[in-house]
């Protein structure tokens, strides 16, 4: 499969960026609950798919002031989780982890759906755990790509797990110099990613890439993807 990272720079955080970037996309976009993404995803006509950390790290915050409600749902979330896991561990395919959640995983989402409405009802509003039943319900809509397409994830940690080294970076350096510094910085981060994805070691791979590229022919440039 090809599995390919892009960092694209942009000098702001409007929404002008991401949609300009988007705008030709046709598919599923997995992405959190930050509203900043829905006017994109409407005009861009994308289909959203949620992601089940954010809804999860709601209930986390609740554990504390209702042990009991907001546990349940970790543990029920939890059991979703150990079946994803044992569909990556045995490499099922993508037919074969849409038929393990349609067996295992829908009915008790449609469980966890109901009891988050109930808590709503009886929760006061100032209420963590009803804060984390309204973020949920909220997202309800973007787990359907996840009940109906095997190739969806059940979060985008994948994606956070990702950036992580570019907001650490953050913390070691304040400027990149330029914009267009910044855009190289981009490509970079693009190629270390896309090249640890498929097992790469990323020094081995630029040090090819510097070395043998120069020598190539501009139609042999395929033979040197990460893929």
């Amino acid at each position: 499969m090809k599995k390919i990272v892009v960092f694209e720079y942009c000098h702001s955080r409007k929404q002008d960026h991401p949609y300009e970037f988007l705008k030709e996309f046709k598919g599923i976009l997995q992405i959190d609950g930050y509203a900043g993404y829905n006017s994109i995803v409407d005009k861009c006509d994308i289909t959203r798919a949620s992601c089940m950390d954010h809804v999860r790290r709601y209930f986390e915050k609740a554990l504390y002031s209702n042990a009991a409600k907001a546990g349940y749902a970790l543990e029920t979330m939890q059991q979703w989780y150990m079946h994803e896991a044992t569909a990556r561990n045995e490499e099922y395919s993508f037919e074969q982890r849409l038929a393990m959640r349609q067996q295992y995983i829908q009915e008790s989402m449609e469980k966890f759906k109901n009891n988050c409405i109930v808590q709503i009802s009886e929760e006061l509003p100032q209420s963590l755990l009803r804060k984390a039943c309204e973020y949920a319900l909220g997202q309800w809509d973007g787990f359907k790509p996840y009940l109906s397409d095997g190739r969806i994830e059940i979060s985008n940690i994948r994606i956070e797990n990702i950036i992580r080294p570019v907001a650490i970076g953050r913390n070691n350096y304040m400027f990149k110099g330029s914009e267009e510094a910044a855009r190289r910085g981009a490509i970079i981060y693009s190629i270390v990613a896309t090249a640890q994805l498929h097992g790469k070691n990323p020094r081995e791979y630029i040090k090819e890439l510097l070395t043998e590229l120069p020598k190539s022919k501009n139609s042999d440039i395929r033979n040197f993807l990460p893929y």
